[in-house]
């Protein structure tokens, strides 16, 4: 089951929903027959998150509302900010913006309280993309966070979320008119993303770049 889970959050990571959700489908089986309550919350955020990428979004957060009740009932902690992290990343794309925040602030308190970093990185992350998605952007809030993910991102060397963090801020920045500033963050985006076989979120990095150059 750990095999399986662990292989799927590697292709959610990378934006790879197909593999992601075959594998998915060979653990959630195990848990429920196998009596493994500890990686059944895990192996349903998985699934919702595979759900996300492939556009099912109200699908996605019914999985992740579940993933977390679960979570709640058998007092998972370990875990538990990544979770709530994934159900506020469904809410934003479902566009349910308020929800998506209150999760996002729940997810960073939670990781800091309990010494997380990786995790208040993601949490950070999910935070500046909320405000960057306001209309009119909340421009301070966004880049606060950003800042704040990529730096726990650089000084634990997670590639993906320092990537990601890249690419969004890269985004806003452009939008902003700070279009040196932003191709920087792209052109780092894009070698990231290259150097980690990422390619969902590598030719979006190009694309913006190429945009932005116009």
């Amino acid at each position: 089951m750990w095999a399986y889970y662990t292989l799927a959050h590697i292709h959610v990571t990378r934006g790879e929903s197909a593999p992601a959700l075959a594998l998915i489908e060979r653990a959630l089986p195990l848990c429920r027959h196998g009596e493994l309550p500890l990686y059944y919350p895990r192996a349903l955020g998985a699934l919702g998150s595979a759900h996300a990428l492939d556009g099912r979004l109200e699908q996605a957060v019914e999985v992740l509302e579940h993933a977390v009740a679960e979570s709640r009932a058998i007092r998972l902690l370990y875990g538990y900010a990544s979770l709530v992290t994934s159900l506020g990343e469904a809410c934003l794309g479902a566009g349910h913006l308020d929800e998506a925040s209150r999760l996002a602030a729940e997810a960073v308190a939670l990781a800091r309280e309990r010494g997380e970093r990786g995790d208040e990185g993601w949490a950070l992350h999910l935070t500046a993309e909320i405000a960057a998605r306001r209309g009119p952007p909340d421009v301070a809030e966004a880049t606060g966070a950003y800042r704040r993910a990529l730096a726990i991102a650089e000084a634990l060397e997670m590639r993906p979320l320092s990537a990601r963090c890249r690419l969004g801020f890269g985004a806003l920045l452009g939008a902003e008119g700070e279009v040196v500033e932003a191709r920087t963050h792209l052109a780092r985006a894009s070698e990231l993303f290259t150097a980690l076989g990422i390619a969902r979120w590598r030719r979006e990095a190009e694309s913006l770049s190429a945009e932005i150059a116009r």
